[in-house]
């Protein structure tokens, strides 16, 4: 058990360090990313995203 929340945290640390990288990659090279889940309708832009298209990440985004 104490190996399985070991293995746990580490892949949870892994996790963070590939999403910071990617948040900084797209930050340098002024691109973003999106997706869009089909079935239940939700929406996910990165950070870039709304900062190139100059909306608050805060916000609510509403699709029409």
């Amino acid at each position: 058990m104490v190996t399985d929340i070991e293995d746990r945290k580490r892949v949870e640390e892994a996790l963070r360090r590939s999403e910071h990288c990617l948040a900084e990659a797209q930050r340098l090279s002024h691109t973003g990313s999106f997706g869009w889940n089909v079935s239940t309708g939700v929406h996910f832009w990165s950070d870039e995203t709304f900062r190139i298209f100059e909306f608050d990440p805060s916000s609510s985004l509403r699709y029409q």
